[in-house]
């Protein structure tokens, strides 16, 4: 069996395999060359376009709100602030939001433009690796997919650190298909700085660091056994080569180092999370989502290679894709066992730097498709994804658990007297509040003198109106034992309150 390809698509090249398919015409290579040009354009233009779409629109939800905070104050105040776990469990991502407000404002807009660019350089990089790997029909097919996977776009449009990690691991595997090929050892100092940054944007990170090295260490243990060229054996002959093949390992001494210090800096918020954590879910339901999403198109892929690609091919690039994704898949899972409390760690977000292997695999699948059953699984495939962005509200107004903050705020700024007596529910909500003016109390980089240190008494014990905003719930809250006249409006799943307290007697 053979793969099918669309003999007026592409001109495939295998530098392993040692053929090369060449068009008859010379000029008809320029022009298939032109046109995979055109069409990978097109591909970065529809990315721009989900990214850039209406991307001010929906309001900044809590974790946005947390990264908005955390990169307004001063170094030292976002230092604190990732230590306190505040930025994904890194810095990097705080750090850049910290240098481009001063430059682009802290508009919606603005604050997930960053995210945006790179998601679209996501798309570029796996373009150019597919290419690299296979090529021109694959890079198309694993570029289609990437531009339009619902976790890069909801990720991208999001001022939060998670779209920098996938960057950071299309690169390394990127690298890696550079140290794959070529006969020496290249690009490691780019190895090195690539390996530095994952544990820098989420300490999750380490785990892509681990299953980067192991990989790059299998590549450099490779040997010649004969006419079928380099393949990834380990044999006692082959002893020596994997002692000096430990070289390779030098890039990511620095990254693990590093993790490991960073560990030890934010070891009282790994204990608290250990102890407490927001993922209280099913871990059943919530593994079988990271499945699904992030795992399943890598699995499919590497049934496609082992099908369909030679033999002295296939064994590397199966056994390269497992090496890589072990590390990131089970790494959540054992921390999750260390877990004293009802929670895991076991989320999307927490494995997402494997969308781009499952990108690039699931493109391969389609180019082994005939060409109509690939763009009917492409077609069906963007229902699929049209229909998880309008349920995550990702063009809407609402946050993307529905709440419509930004108007909340702009009433209670416009019916909230000054000093008022506010309670919010959750009290962390408060920053999301913060942001869009009201003095909440949330964000001590902003806001100082409201600070989350500041006292708060019961204010409905002062006998004066009190303010009540509930977030993600059906009905607002009451304080236990306050009699009240109360009045609510609703903007989307949060629940404005004005309560009057009554006089005694009444």
């Amino acid at each position: 069996m053979s793969r099918t390809v669309a003999k007026a698509w592409v001109v495939s090249d295998d530098s392993h395999a040692g053929a090369t398919q060449v068009p008859d015409d010379p000029d008809m290579g320029t022009l298939i060359a032109a046109r995979f040009r055109l069409l990978v354009a097109l591909e970065l233009a529809v990315s721009a376009a989900l990214g850039f779409y209406r991307l001010g629109t929906p309001s900044l939800w809590l974790d946005e709100a947390v990264s908005w905070c955390t990169a307004s104050g001063s170094w030292s105040y976002l230092f604190s602030r990732a230590v306190a776990g505040e930025d994904t469990g890194g810095f990097l991502f705080a750090a850049l939001v910290h240098l481009w407000i001063p430059l682009a404002g802290s508009s919606e807009t603005a604050l997930r433009l960053p995210g945006v660019l790179f998601g679209l350089a996501t798309t570029a990089l796996t373009i150019w690796t597919a290419r690299r790997l296979w090529s021109r029909d694959t890079a198309l097919w694993a570029g289609a997919v990437t531009a339009i996977h619902p976790s890069l776009i909801g990720a991208s449009r999001t001022a939060r650190g998670y779209v920098l990690l996938v960057l950071v691991a299309a690169w390394c595997l990127h690298l890696l298909t550079r140290q794959w090929q070529q006969s020496r050892r290249t690009g490691g100092v780019a190895m090195a700085v690539a390996a530095l940054v994952a544990p820098m944007t989420h300490v999750f990170g380490v785990f892509l660091v681990a299953g980067t090295a192991l990989c790059s260490w299998l590549i450099a243990s490779r040997v010649e056994p004969g006419p079928e060229g380099r393949r990834l054996t380990v044999t006692r002959s082959s002893l020596n080569q994997i002692a000096s093949a430990a070289r390779p390992l030098v890039p990511f001494v620095p990254a693990l180092a590093f993790a490991l210090l960073w560990a030890l800096a934010m070891r009282g918020r790994i204990r608290a999370n250990l102890a407490v954590f927001w993922t209280s879910g099913s871990l059943l339901r919530d593994h079988a989502t990271v499945v699904v999403v992030l795992l399943v198109p890598v699995v499919a892929g590497c049934v496609c290679l082992w099908w369909f690609e030679p033999r002295h091919r296939r064994r590397a690039l199966v056994i390269g894709a497992a090496a890589l994704t072990t590390p990131v898949w089970i790494g959540p899972i054992l921390v999750s066992l260390l877990a004293s409390g009802g929670h895991h760690f076991v989320n999307i977000r927490y494995a997402i730097a494997l969308l781009p292997l499952g990108t690039l695999a699931f493109g391969y699948v389609l180019s082994c498709l005939p060409m109509r059953f690939a763009v009917v699984a492409l077609l069906l495939g963007s229902v699929a994804v049209a229909a998880n962005l309008h349920d995550k509200n990702t063009y809407a107004t609402a946050t993307r658990d529905g709440s419509e903050t930004r108007d909340a705020a702009a009433f209670l700024r416009g019916h909230m007297a000054p000093g008022a007596a506010l309670l919010v529910y959750p009290d962390y909500e408060r920053v999301s509040l913060d942001y869009y003016g009201v003095a909440a109390g949330g964000c001590p980089a902003s806001r100082p003198d409201v600070g989350p240190g500041a006292p708060r008494a019961e204010p409905w014990r002062r006998g004066r109106p009190t303010w009540i905003v509930a977030f993600n719930e059906t009905a607002a809250t009451i304080p236990a034992g306050m009699r009240a006249d109360i009045e609510t409006w609703r903007f989307g799943r949060l629940v404005v309150t004005r309560a009057v307290p009554r006089l005694r007697g009444e």
